[in-house]
């Protein structure tokens, strides 16, 4: 009869249906869960931008002191860069990919005022001192890392 056959058609394909779902589940649960962790860093990075900024021009001001004379506008311009810097790598973790970094770099680049080592060793300091839990870090650390590499 009609009904066997649809019935065998079903049983026929049904280990493969639920094998696909489930496949397709276990993909998504994963990017929902690598989302969410990306997310909370970015979160926990936007909400220490300010903080982590200023403490990595103190840093950097402390290991360059004899090679440079810092004015005042210049640590203003400098820790608003930083910040910048903590924004892009939160709006990457945020688009999952480094295109914010990527479309916004040479301009950039061509704005910084001080020593581009001043830039990378206050980004090193942001990546060492975020306290980031191990899981929202090595997301936050992929990025960080990319910027630091165009930097270099």
């Amino acid at each position: 009869s009609m009904a066997n056959l649809i019935k065998k058609a079903v049983s026929f394909f049904e280990p493969e249906i639920k094998y696909t779902s489930s496949k397709a589940l276990e993909m998504l649960t994963k990017k929902l869960r690598k989302d969410s962790i990306s997310l909370e860093a970015a979160r926990i990075l936007s909400e220490k931008s300010d903080l982590l900024s200023l403490k990595s021009f103190d840093h950097v001001k402390g290991k360059f002191q004899n090679r440079i004379f810092i004015k005042p506008a210049d640590k203003n311009k400098f820790v608003g860069d930083i910040s910048h810097f903590i924004k892009l790598i939160s709006y990457c973790l945020i688009a999952n990919n480094s295109e914010p970094i990527n479309l916004s770099i040479n301009k950039i680049k061509s704005e910084l005022e001080l020593p581009i080592d001043f830039y990378i060793e206050a980004i090193n300091y942001v990546k060492d001192n975020h306290q980031l839990n191990s899981e929202t870090a090595s997301e936050a650390n992929l990025y960080i890392d990319y910027l630091l590499d165009i930097l270099s």
